[in-house]
């Protein structure tokens, strides 16, 4: 396994949190499920996140 940065793929290693959670609003934007249920030990995978516009 190669292991990077997220350098590689465009993204400032100090912009990766803020990515990720751009991510995650554009998952739940879209009812995508952006929580995986077996990371957390939940029951179910779901879309968290409140949108408000």
């Amino acid at each position: 396994m190669k292991v990077t940065t997220t350098l590689a793929y465009g993204v400032d290693p100090q912009a990766k949190e803020s990515a990720a959670f751009a991510l995650f609003a554009w998952l739940a934007l879209n009812r995508e499920t952006n929580h995986c249920a077996r990371a957390t030990g939940a029951k179910t995978n779901a879309v968290l996140g409140k949108i408000t516009l």
